[in-house]
C-alpha cells in the first residue's frame, strides 16, 4: 500500500514539475499571452493536476523540484507540449528555445533530434508539429 501511495504520490510530482517547466517557458520571453495560461491550464487538466496547484506554481507558492518522467516513451510527449507551448502565441522567441533545448537535455532526449524538432515546428501551421513527424525525428536518432 504504501509503495501504491508512493508511486501515485511521484506521478503526480512529475506532472507538477512538467506544469511548472511550461510556466517557466512562458515566460521566457518576458510576456505570458492569454493562448500560453489556456494551454497550460488545458494540459493541467488532462494530467488531472488540481487548478489550485497550476495556480500555486504560478504564483510561486509552491516550488518543485525538476521531476522529468522516468522513460523516453513518456519525456517525448512533454517536448511536444513544450513545442505546443512555444507556438501557442504565434510568436517564437530564441529564450524560449534556449529554456526548451536546456530542459530537453536535463531530460536526457537526443540534442540533434531536439534541434531537428525545433527546426522543423516552424514550417508547420501554427508552428505545431505533428506528433508523427516528432516521433520520426526521434527513430531517425535512435535507430
Amino acid at each position: 500500500m504504501v509503495n501504491i501511495l508512493w508511486s501515485m504520490a511521484n506521478e503526480y510530482l512529475v506532472k507538477l514539475s512538467h506544469l511548472s517547466d511550461l510556466i517557466k517557458l512562458s515566460r521566457a520571453d518576458g510576456f505570458v499571452s492569454p493562448l500560453e495560461t489556456y494551454y497550460i491550464d488545458s494540459v493541467a487538466e488532462k494530467l488531472g493536476v488540481d487548478p489550485s496547484d497550476v495556480d500555486k506554481l504560478r504564483k510561486d507558492e509552491l516550488r518543485v523540484r525538476f521531476s522529468p518522467p522516468r522513460y523516453e516513451y513518456e519525456i517525448i510527449p512533454q517536448f511536444h507540449r513544450m513545442l505546443g507551448l512555444i507556438g501557442a502565441d504565434r510568436m517564437i522567441y530564441s529564450a524560449e528555445l534556449n529554456l526548451c533545448s536546456e530542459l530537453c537535455l536535463r531530460m536526457g532526449l537526443h540534442p540533434s533530434a531536439v534541434k531537428e524538432a525545433m527546426d522543423k515546428m516552424t514550417v508547420y501551421p501554427g508552428a505545431c508539429l505533428p506528433e508523427r513527424v516528432l516521433n520520426s525525428i526521434f527513430k531517425k536518432y535512435y535507430n
